[in-house]
């Protein structure tokens, strides 16, 4: 399915969850801290297929409650009214290593097979993502960056400045060993 930037109204209930979100995240960098937890490897790949992944303790985790496009993914943006494609994937996947670039980020495993939430300066990593429009809320995991995407929607951002295909609706890789 190919989505296109339609903005859609954020009504006061939206901005309530969004700082609920807000609270629980930083509520969770204060107990990985304290707790000492080991940083995540901040490996120069950052996935061949995924782009919302990273390296922790020996695996790659996926980036809880957020998708973004594949690397290979090619995207439309408006120039001179008209469509172009670009290397969405790319871009999302340039961005993800300019938060983790030189840092040490630290992560918290969720609930959802094989992901967690990942920090670094005490900044949500996923959270960084969805407002710069390079990836999108997987609402069927959390409501949590939902809001941060409807604002990155409205303004025209990442992804958001075009067409592209919803990462959350993609077929996932076969990673079965053949």
């Amino acid at each position: 399915m190919t989505t296109t930037s339609t903005p859609t109204p954020a009504g006061p209930d939206s901005r309530l969850r969004s700082l609920h979100a807000a609270a629980s995240t930083m509520l969770r960098l204060a107990a990985l801290l304290a707790a000492g937890l080991a940083p995540v490897q901040a490996d120069e790949t950052i996935g061949r297929e995924e782009v919302a992944s990273l390296a922790y303790q020996g695996s790659r985790v996926r980036l809880y409650a957020i998708a973004a496009p594949r690397v290979d993914q090619i995207c439309k943006e408006w120039r001179g009214g008209q469509p172009v494609d670009y290397a969405c994937g790319q871009h999302a996947k340039a961005f993800l290593q300019s938060l983790v670039a030189g840092r040490d980020p630290f992560c918290v495993r969720e609930q959802a097979a094989g992901s967690a939430s990942c920090y670094v300066d005490g900044r949500d990593i996923g959270l960084e993502m969805v407002a710069a429009g390079w990836a999108v809320a997987r609402r069927e995991e959390s409501e949590r960056y939902v809001y941060a995407q409807e604002r990155a929607r409205e303004q025209g951002r990442g992804l958001w400045r075009g067409q592209f295909d919803d990462p959350t609706l993609l077929p996932q890789p076969d990673r079965r060993r053949r």
